[in-house]
């Protein structure tokens, strides 16, 4: 059915029509989530760390917004949104299958026909902010038993070769789980229970690099030592022999795993096509992940590694930091409930009638109230 299909999102992309009851239904949807992610703790400290390492760069903001900036939704933000989005020349079309490519072009280009190029509203380019010191949040979770812990840094754009590289610094530090330095070290003190893993995540305008763990409530400050101290040793020893072909058996597995289902192959070009990577970006990725080196890898350290500055987030309750966290800079306190201050402050409009109410309508408000 991928014809009829392909013309039913066509036809969507091109009519541009939204009601107005559909938005207040997913609006009231997007509130409930947003109420409902407060007991999510390491979510919390997730939209945390980024509000910090981010400030007012756009990737500070949570993608599912706040209750005020959500509750603020209408009608006409969705439709000025899509004019000034939702054009054919800002648009990437990607469909995978067993299909004749030259027949996807022709009913493509049929179901598209209507969509008009416009022109497309979009930002200057922002750089990621630089910390010139530590930034530390603590979150306060009344009753949260110990600490949830983020320690994150934010870094320019990378060139898909320094980006590869620091894939593989990312599995070698804690991405790889079990096997990684940050697992091996933090499991050899206080035990298999003890979870620790590192993320790297590159966007257009840069990268973060992203620590998360937890520790008791007399452990905070141990914890973050240790895992201060394994990045120092990666820093200046580099990765061993063994890990550095872990790291690229890692990655040239997870490629061909990639390449499963349609809707993963779907997912792999569409990255190479928002990134311009370029057409043989794929075939030739597992020649540059076999071409990796240990310079490579310490080259990425040194540009992107540091153990100062840093941003700093804990989740929990805020009696029990007892100064664990004024080695690393005097913390902000706020709220679980609280705004990560990355949103600028909306005005939302309150509720009110639409018309005028007649006499008899007061009279009967006035009596039933």
């Amino acid at each position: 059915h991928w014809r009829e299909v392909l013309r039913l999102v066509a036809g969507r992309a091109v009519s541009g029509q939204v009601d107005g009851e559909d938005v207040a239904f997913v609006r009231n949807q997007m509130v409930n989530e947003v109420l409902q992610s407060r007991n999510d703790v390491n979510g919390v400290a997730d939209e945390h760390i980024l509000a910090v390492v981010f400030g007012s760069h756009p990737y500070a903001r949570p993608p599912g917004g706040d209750q005020q900036s959500v509750s603020a939704l209408t009608r006409d933000d969705v439709e000025n949104y899509y004019a000034g989005h939702w054009h054919p020349n800002n648009a990437i079309l990607i469909l995978a299958g067993d299909v004749d490519p030259s027949e996807v072009f022709e009913v493509a280009a049929r179901a598209f026909e209507p969509w008009q190029r416009g022109e497309v509203v979009g930002g200057a380019s922002v750089p990621v902010p630089e910390m010139e010191e530590n930034q530390v949040r603590a979150v306060n979770l009344v009753e949260q038993q110990g600490f949830e812990i983020r320690i994150g840094l934010g870094a320019a754009p990378l060139t898909p070769e320094d980006d590869l590289a620091m894939q593989a610094l990312n599995f070698i530090l804690g991405g790889g789980r079990d096997g990684s330095r940050l697992a091996t070290a933090l499991r050899a003190r206080w035990g298999a229970e003890q979870p620790v893993s590192t993320v790297w995540s590159s966007g257009r305008e840069g990268g973060f690099l992203l620590l998360s763990t937890r520790s008791s409530d007399e452990g905070l400050r141990a914890v973050i030592d240790a895992c201060l101290a394994v990045i120092t040793q990666l820093q200046q020893e580099g990765p061993t022999a063994g890990e550095l072909e872990t790291a690229k058996q890692y990655l040239t597995g997870a490629q061909l795993f990639g390449f499963q289902t349609s809707g993963a192959i779907s997912d792999r070009w569409l990255n190479v096509e928002v990134f311009d990577r370029g057409d043989d970006y794929l075939e030739q990725y597992p020649v540059m992940v076999a071409a990796l080196t240990s310079e490579d890898i310490m080259r990425v350290a040194g540009q992107i590694m540091r153990t100062e500055p840093l941003a700093f987030v804990t989740v929990g309750t805020r009696v029990h930091i007892r100064g664990q966290l004024s080695p690393f800079g005097l913390p902000q306190h706020v709220s679980v409930y609280g705004r990560t201050g990355a949103i600028p402050a909306i005005e939302v409009p309150l509720p009110g009638p639409s018309v005028e109410a007649s006499p008899e309508a007061r009279e009967q408000a006035l009596a039933l109230v």
